[in-house]
């Protein structure tokens, strides 16, 4: 499971996403190990449900030297082979700390509809490790936000 992250803007972009990944699948496809779990944001590519505000604002300008370098590493994630890897991408909303509420929705996708902008970190952290205990998951993209 991989939740790193680092901070970016658009003044100083990263790569720290793309390259990070690489290693972990260097050392996965070394080791044997073809379960990941990683944890990127809302929209970080197009998506038919992505909000206005997040595609035309908050990634363009607030996100931008984070957003592309996702968008790279989860490209990354979905080119593999199905028999060298199960992934499943976790696209939280913006995080914040606070308890576990077990209020949130899950969607297949990019973005969620009929939700908040924010999630608890204990609420992300419930549905990452929902992930490994079924197949359902595998190699698939999940925003996950509160209600």
């Amino acid at each position: 499971m991989s939740c790193l992250g680092v901070v970016a803007s658009i003044f100083n972009p990263t790569t720290f996403y793309s390259e990070s990944m690489h290693a972990i699948m260097e050392g996965m496809r070394r080791c044997g190990m073809k379960r990941l779990v990683t944890m990127t944001a809302w929209c970080t590519q197009p998506g038919p449900n992505n909000s206005w505000l997040v595609d035309w604002f908050i990634n363009p300008v607030l996100l931008n030297g984070m957003i592309k370098d996702m968008g790279t590493m989860e490209r990354m994630l979905e080119q593999t082979e199905p028999e060298l890897l199960d992934y499943t991408i976790v696209r939280p909303c913006g995080l914040f700390n606070g308890e576990r509420t077990g209020n949130y929705k899950v969607e297949e996708g990019q973005c969620n509809t009929g939700t908040k902008y924010f999630i608890t970190r204990a609420d992300v952290a419930e549905f990452l490790l929902k992930t490994l205990e079924s197949n359902e998951f595998n190699r698939k993209g999940f925003a996950v936000a509160g209600l």
